[in-house]
């Protein structure tokens, strides 16, 4: 059995909370995990910072979890998946769209647009991936943290494979680098007519500038990384059902 830091880790697809209330260890799971998203984005970010919001009852939620005595379950990190279907089915904005909005950032907006009808046009599924967090409380050498970064790469990889989910946006955040980390995952910077598009501010964080991250194939290194973690994927729990949305929400 893996372990980090001396504990044994178990994975645990938390599937959209908001169709999954009934279940009593969901209830608990999606607490811990808002408990997690404030404990992380707060150690990083001003007062005010806001780490969740309504797409977090819909999305998917992978976390890796260590299992406690008491506690019983306790996810240690995790991220969210949202997919443009989804958003659409409950009439929720998709990924960036909002700050977009919010901002006045056109370009960005329309580059966004020409992503989403690129993929609907070649039958792709296209999601979004964000809401990365360690808990900040949790005492983890170097080593360990690197584990813990590799482990949820190989397991997010091998949840979009299942999932058919083959294309991403995501955000990354100059300010503390996180474009680095997903430029392994094969995510590029979004451009326009040759030219990255540039940062914009991120309402939800306050006094942090985000840039928008376009994934349309894997990289060798995660491909090759997920398969180092087959055999924990396969031991996963699966916490809930998927919302009952068609396989293709088209725009009007």
């Amino acid at each position: 059995m893996l372990k980090i830091a001396g504990r044994p880790i178990e994975i645990v697809i938390l599937r959209c909370p908001y169709m999954n209330m009934a279940n009593p260890l969901t209830r608990e799971l999606f607490s811990k995990m808002m408990y997690l998203k404030y404990k992380g984005y707060g150690n990083r970010h001003m007062v005010g910072s806001l780490p969740l919001d309504t797409t977090d009852y819909v999305a998917d939620h992978p976390l890796i979890c260590v299992r406690d005595e008491k506690l019983g379950l306790i996810p240690i990190s995790g991220s969210k998946v949202i997919t443009y279907d989804t958003c659409k089915f409950f009439n929720m904005e998709f990924a960036m769209e909002s700050c977009f909005k919010k901002g006045n950032n056109q370009e960005h907006l329309d580059s966004l647009y020409k992503i989403i009808k690129d993929s609907q046009n070649n039958n792709k599924t296209i999601a979004y991936h964000g809401g990365y967090t360690i808990d900040p409380e949790i005492v983890l050498t170097a080593e360990d943290r690197e584990a813990v970064r590799d482990l949820f790469m190989g397991i997010t990889a091998l949840y979009f494979k299942e999932n058919n989910i083959s294309e991403l946006l995501g955000l990354g955040v100059p300010k503390f680098k996180t474009e680095n980390f997903f430029y392994q995952w094969g995510y590029e910077r979004c451009a326009a007519n040759g030219v990255e598009l540039s940062s914009f501010p991120l309402y939800f964080l306050p006094g942090v500038d985000g840039v928008m991250m376009h994934l349309s194939k894997f990289s060798e290194g995660i491909t090759e990384t997920s398969q180092k973690y087959r055999f924990i994927w396969g031991q996963k729990q699966i916490l809930g059902e998927l919302a009952p949305i068609p396989q293709k929400v088209r725009t009007a």
